[in-house]
């Protein structure tokens, strides 16, 4: 997580700190503009590797 802040593709922010975190502050992440084209770029990728895996599945088949 640290690596993508330091990229400028999310940021942080500690949370509220809750009974069941013993008193610690959760961090909170959100997607900055960077990283949400970045992340629509991976599913891309996924999607075009997974269409070609399917075609070869079916070619076994």
């Amino acid at each position: 997580m640290r690596r993508l802040e330091k990229k400028g593709l999310i940021r942080s922010r500690p949370g509220d700190p809750t009974p069941e975190r013993g008193g610690r502050a959760k961090r909170v992440y959100a997607l900055e503009p960077d990283g949400l084209d970045a992340l629509r770029d991976a599913r891309r990728q996924w999607d075009a590797m997974a269409e070609g895996l399917d075609g070869l599945m079916e070619a076994e088949s």
